[in-house]
């Protein structure tokens, strides 16, 4: 016979995170980050520079008291 559970556990969701290096025009170097697979895609898309600024844009605005 077959048991049946009467309340079956959620299962936890985590993101696609990949170690990369991603190669910086402006500084001339190489920084190591720690990406989603839809940062990855959006860095391919839109370059690593512009999608870094639009990054430190955002991390600015959600650290600002009142946000």
């Amino acid at each position: 016979m077959y048991r049946t559970r009467s309340a079956t556990p959620k299962r936890r969701q985590m993101p696609n995170l990949q170690t990369k290096r991603i190669w910086v025009p402006e500084e001339g170097r190489f920084v190591k980050m720690k990406l989603s697979a839809r940062a990855i895609k959006a860095i391919s898309r839109n370059g690593a520079s512009a999608t870094i600024a639009k990054g430190r844009k955002k991390m600015a605005q959600a650290a600002k008291p009142g946000s």
